[in-house]
């Protein structure tokens, strides 16, 4: 397995190279078009996405802004400044450009994503709370916006965790209630202190579930923070049955030792 890791990597590494001296490549042909079509938006765009591709913002920025000098007008050229400006790290601008986008495309699902995701970097929580549910509400049923707008919240303004967490319940009964939504949902409600519901998520999951093990530490811990410290340490030793009836390879994996070494550890206090 360790050589397989390693080939893979490589592999990755490889084609990652690859990539970069085709861009490159790319780059010096456009460079040569655009020297004598110095106009042509078409070769622009095309070297600034390549530009895009090997992380240079900057060269990126001026095709840009430059295409954006020629037809201001053009369509998702203030988008592609945002994003470009999100990319590099220059929030003000990118939030300024994204709004100018939004207000001419506000279904916008992905500028809705980074807009939301600059407003949470700037602390404006509400806002940023507020355009991700709007991508949500203009994208595909997709249980990863649903995730990235709760962690947010967690990270950003506890005030907002009973609303996520009533929002993200509604999102459950809209996308199903499946196990990855489940441990984002016991998240939140620990981080609201709300043990009772969290505790009973976690029974929700132990039914649909085969491995039970990093289920039953999470049961136990919360048991302890409710005070029923008897019921905390037989859940743990039913996480500890679930590991030891787990075949040997299983058993002797670094997670599985982990959870073990972290079982004994809270036993003891």
């Amino acid at each position: 397995m360790h050589i397989l890791a390693i080939i893979s990597l490589l592999f990755i590494v490889n084609m990652s190279l690859f990539a970069h001296v085709d861009s490159k490549h790319k780059i010096n042909d456009l460079n040569h078009k655009i020297s004598h079509h110095p106009k042509n938006i078409k070769y622009l765009l095309q070297r600034a996405e390549k530009y895009q591709a090997i992380g240079n913002w900057t060269k990126a920025l001026i095709d840009y802004k430059y295409i954006k000098h020629l037809n201001p007008q053009y369509k998702n050229i203030t988008y592609l400044l945002g994003l470009t400006y999100y990319r590099d790290g220059q929030l003000r601008l990118a939030k300024i450009e994204l709004e100018k986008f939004l207000k001419t495309s506000p279904k916008h699902t992905d500028a809705l994503i980074i807009q939301a995701r600059i407003l949470h970097d700037i602390k404006q929580c509400q806002a940023s709370y507020d355009n991700y549910t709007k991508a949500i509400l203009t994208s595909i049923d997709t249980p990863a916006l649903y995730i990235e707008r709760a962690k947010s919240v967690r990270d950003c303004n506890s005030s907002l965790l009973p609303k996520a967490i009533k929002d993200l319940s509604a999102g459950m009964d809209r996308v199903g209630h499946l196990i990855i939504l489940e441990d984002v949902m016991i998240d939140l409600r620990l981080y609201n202190k709300d043990y009772k519901e969290a505790l009973k998520s976690i029974d929700n999951v132990l039914s649909k579930v085969k491995r039970k093990e990093k289920w039953l530490v999470k049961r136990a811990k919360i048991l302890q923070l409710l005070g029923s410290n008897k019921r905390a340490s037989i859940t743990y030793e039913q996480a500890i049955y679930e590991i030891k009836r787990l075949p040997d390879h299983i058993q002797n994996t670094l997670a599985m030792k982990q959870l073990l070494e972290e079982i004994k550890n809270d036993m003891q206090h």
